[in-house]
């Protein structure tokens, strides 16, 4: 076996005894991804370095379910939940272009301002893993409004190889 240095905030006995087995990470993709594409991290409880990428180590990554482009529900909430805000939490933004209602805008529009966090998430060209595949449900009851964050699905992943979309299962299912 090849020796992997372990990232700061991933400990061997948790991921790396699972290496060449699926590992199964339910909540917070978001920073999962973050965690995979290394780098440094803004919060709103303090900043820290992450590493170097993990994506040479990953071969699929699967998201499900996440909030990649925030959450209509916190346009305007932006600080209470707190997981709303608009530095590291899922804001998705007050309008875009010429839209002003995050869940039934007319159509897709380009999104900009929303979430620091997310937006540089998205932004960053680095690959989480080889494969990268998102799934979600029109019928999810968390991301509401058949999760669409202004016109376009919350949970598809910038240069996602593949997609399965379910027009039945909640979130939990997912």
């Amino acid at each position: 076996k090849a020796h992997i240095p372990l990232h700061p905030l991933i400990h061997s006995p948790k991921v790396f005894p699972f290496r060449g087995n699926r590992i199964n990470l339910q909540c917070k993709k978001q920073c999962y991804r973050k965690v995979l594409k290394g780098g440094s991290l803004i919060a709103t409880d303090g900043n820290c370095t992450l590493g170097p990428p993990l994506t040479a180590y990953v071969d699929t990554f699967l998201g499900i379910a996440g909030a990649n482009y925030g959450l209509c529900v916190c346009q305007l909430a932006q600080t209470i939940p707190a997981w709303c805000n608009a530095l590291d939490g899922l804001y998705p933004g007050y309008t875009c272009e010429d839209q002003l209602v995050c869940g039934y805008p007319d159509g897709e529009c380009k999104q900009k301002n929303y979430s620091a966090f997310l937006e540089g998430l998205n932004n960053d060209p680095t690959r989480e893993a080889d494969h990268v595949y998102a799934m979600w449900s029109d019928a999810d009851e968390t991301l509401l409004f058949r999760g669409l964050t202004w016109g376009k699905p919350t949970s598809r992943i910038p240069g996602m190889n593949g997609r399965w979309i379910s027009d039945r299962n909640g979130h939990v299912a997912m």
